[in-house]
């Protein structure tokens, strides 16, 4: 499973139905880019915790949408765009919620 691509993982992935619940190409995937999707969402929201439930919620995203990847940028690439768009909406979200209190 190491040797292929992200990209090839991805084609892997979709070839069994796009699920990624047991597929060993999905789960290659998010060992490989999990830590740092965290990591970045640990910067953006400053807490543990909520990074960890934002990093996971990213994954469920990108599994959700994976058929719109079109392989024009790097898969980490569209992964981080996600993550990107998720936390900073996440966070105007709760400042929202928290005016509104």
């Amino acid at each position: 499973m190491t040797a292929l691509s992200d990209e090839e993982l991805v084609a892997k992935f979709r070839e069994l139905g796009g699920k990624p619940q047991g597929t060993p190409y999905a789960d290659a995937l998010f060992q490989r880019h999990y830590s740092r999707v965290a990591l970045w969402c640990y910067r953006v929201a400053g807490d543990r915790e909520r990074a960890t439930d934002l990093a996971q919620e990213v994954f469920v995203k990108a599994w959700a949408h994976l058929e719109h990847f079109r392989a024009d940028s790097k898969f980490s690439t569209w992964l981080f765009m996600i993550a990107r768009n998720h936390c900073f909406n996440a966070l105007k979200s709760q400042e929202r919620r928290a005016e509104d209190a």
